[in-house]
């Protein structure tokens, strides 16, 4: 998907002014899709480089480095010494780094606007990092009123921390729905907070 600069100025200057907490914010349905922007792959600009015989962490970095991000691995990630060749020509970014990491059964997911979380391709490991956007739709209760008792759990540390202990993204559009970006465990509780109080 393309982004125009006003498109991913306005997500950086989101950024700053949430900060590094959970996505608590009403907001317009513009703004919400704008808020979950900053946890899509960051840029859909393309690249060539050939690669010959280089360790495998040091291919992930050049890749890495080209976009602009910073890679953080799984501790269940094994030492990426394996040599590989590749050969990139005019590739977005996120189609090489996917297709290397494909080919060592390696999976990512994106952690915050510059941080892509990576680690190993097993049923464990997608269902412990995997995430997914799912919009929930209130029907009787005020989304804020659901989404301030959402916010209050997150501080609380009751759902379970995403990777590197980030806690899940929830925004509403205050019409009626409130998004949430998790772990299939997290949504799972998440999804049982809204369904009690939404009754």
């Amino acid at each position: 998907m393309k982004r125009s600069v006003v498109e991913i100025t306005m997500v950086v200057t989101l950024l700053q002014l949430l900060g590094s907490g959970p996505m608590n914010a009403q907001a317009t349905p513009e703004a919400l899709t704008l808020q979950f922007l900053a946890y899509e792959f960051p840029t859909d600009r393309k690249i060539s480089i050939d690669l010959t015989a280089t360790p495998l962490e040091e291919a992930l970095k050049a890749i890495a480095t080209t976009a602009a991000v910073t890679l953080k691995y799984a501790p269940a990630v094994q030492p990426l010494t394996t040599p590989v060749s590749v050969s990139i020509k005019g590739e977005t970014v996120e189609a090489a780094l996917r297709r290397v990491l494909d080919a060592h059964a390696l999976a990512c997911v994106v952690t915050s606007s510059r941080t892509l979380f990576v680690y190993p391709r097993t049923p464990g490991d997608e269902a412990k990092y995997a995430q997914t956007v799912r919009d929930f739709t209130i029907v009787r209760a005020q989304p804020m009123v659901v989404l301030t008792v959402l916010n209050q759990m997150n501080a609380r540390g009751e759902f379970a921390l995403e990777p590197f202990g980030q806690r899940p993204p929830m925004a509403t559009d205050s019409v009626r729905t409130i998004r949430v970006r998790a772990t299939a465990k997290v949504m799972d509780q998440i999804a049982k907070v809204i369904a009690a109080h939404d009754k």
